[in-house]
């Protein structure tokens, strides 16, 4: 059992092209603030960020209430993760954790060390052990794909966008009389570009986000070969969800959403069942 070639570039495209508009808006804003000096001064500090990235996480997640579960307590799950582990290629296999809560799911959360892989009571209660392996299959493909370490370089990037907005936004209400008096004149092009920046950049932040959680969910049936068992486990955690708040949370519009919606990752597993079917169907 091991990943197939549908998560190659092909799957990836989407999801790089979102991460270079994000560059590109970064990239606009310190331009029109520092020149050639203060882009090559960003690309530095990128860098710093990649190469630094464990240490800002901590020596330990914010795990909550979530205890850890050694491999005596829980030996079939980890029998379980060590086989996804290996089959996606990871260095060091994730160590579980059980969250009390009743509600279903599950989460990764990353350490300087290692990565904890948070599984909630109520996901070991009302799932079964296949559909339990291919959440953890999900959680798994978020680490082999480096989710985790990317989202975060770009919350960092969103930051500096939003704080080079917030200066140029000062600036222009300081270089506004000047502007009356005729003493100054207002680049309006840089400035507008600077002010709609952020708005622009966190719509491809969470359309980034989203695309990761589509490639998760086909790195998951990568490993297991069973987006019908992935289905079924989002479906009962869309319905569980429905029953506890019917009426919350509020609908989001889409562009704002930093998840797609359970039915539609149900809807891409269950066309992605027909294409299996279709791929070990005996030659006529």
């Amino acid at each position: 059992m091991g990943p197939s070639a549908s998560t190659g570039w092909s799957k990836k495209l989407p999801s790089l092209a979102l991460l270079a508009a994000m560059v590109g808006v970064l990239g606009v804003c310190v331009w029109l603030f520092g020149g050639p000096l203060g882009l090559g001064l960003a690309v530095l500090g990128l860098v710093l960020l990649w190469t630094h990235r464990f240490s800002a996480f901590g020596p330990r997640a914010k795990l909550g209430w979530a205890i850890y579960l050694s491999p005596s307590m829980a030996p079939g799950l980890y029998h379980t993760l060590e086989d996804l582990s290996q089959a996606a290629h990871l260095e060091q296999a994730p160590k579980l954790y059980l969250d009390p809560q009743f509600e279903p799911n599950a989460y990764t959360l990353p350490t300087q060390s290692f990565y904890a892989l948070v599984l909630t009571r109520g996901l070991l209660e009302s799932l079964s052990p296949e559909e339990v392996q291919a959440v953890m299959a999900h959680e798994v493909a978020h680490v082999k794909n480096q989710d985790l370490s990317i989202l975060y370089l770009a919350e960092q990037m969103g930051r500096i966008v939003l704080a080079l907005s917030r200066w140029g936004f000062w600036l222009f209400l300081f270089a506004l009389p000047l502007f009356v008096f005729g003493t100054w004149a207002i680049p309006w092009v840089g400035m507008t570009v600077l002010l709609l920046a952020p708005r622009l950049f966190f719509r491809l932040l969470f359309a980034f986000s989203r695309s990761r959680e589509f490639l998760a969910d086909q790195g998951a049936v990568d490993l297991t070969r069973n987006p019908k068992a992935l289905a079924r486990a989002l479906g009962k955690i869309s319905r569980f969800v429905s029953s506890l708040r019917p009426n919350f949370p509020a609908p989001v519009p889409k562009l704002w959403q930093t998840h797609p919606s359970l039915e539609e990752r149900i809807y891409r597993l269950n066309r992605t069942c027909g294409l299996l079917a279709e791929q070990t169907a005996p030659w006529p």
